[in-house]
């Protein structure tokens, strides 16, 4: 078992991200650890330049408390996947900033789901704006941008079907396993 944790959540919108961080952080709190666990969340901008100075200062803040275990709702592969398909840019970028910062700590977790499951599930506040092949095509690029992190330890987890504890069990076997 590891001492420290940096926990990446992504996925679409309505897969579960928020239900899961709930759990990691009873689980992490019951780890004995003498670190404090702190909660992030990041999301892009409309312009690149404040989406970049954004995820500068994620992974600084993370650089910068080596002794602490983060939660990240939502990070940078939200960016990859949202910059390009709704802000008019590309938001590759975020896979060359990975290169200047240490990610031995990190896990990526990757929550996806049937299209249909996150349409029943839509509240309106979603960028897909409701519709399936806007959903579609977002699970397709999370999957997309989850394999093209650098980050060592990635796992993407199809909700479908499963509780939240069966999903819940199979995020906490990767983190104490890898």
């Amino acid at each position: 078992m590891m001492d420290r944790y940096v926990i990446c959540v992504e996925g679409p919108d309505r897969c579960g991200k928020s239900s899961q961080i709930k759990l990691l952080w009873k689980w992490l709190d019951k780890q004995a650890t003498d670190f404090p666990i702190m909660n992030l969340h990041f999301s892009g901008r409309q312009e690149k330049e404040d989406s970049e100075v954004n995820f500068e200062t994620m992974f600084n803040i993370i650089d910068r408390f080596e002794y602490s275990c983060f939660i990240l709702d939502r990070s940078h592969i939200g960016e990859a996947v949202y910059a390009q398909k709704y802000r008019g840019y590309s938001g590759d970028y975020v896979f060359d900033m990975e290169e200047s910062f240490n990610l031995r700590d990190f896990f990526l977790f990757t929550f996806i789901d049937e299209p249909e499951n996150i349409l029943r599930r839509e509240d309106g506040d979603s960028l897909s704006e409701g519709k399936l092949e806007n959903i579609k095509s977002e699970i397709e690029a999370f999957k997309n941008a989850t394999l093209m992190s650098n980050i060592p330890r990635k796992l993407v987890i199809n909700i479908a079907g499963k509780s939240i504890e069966q999903v819940h069990n199979l995020v906490i076997e990767y983190l104490t396993t890898n």
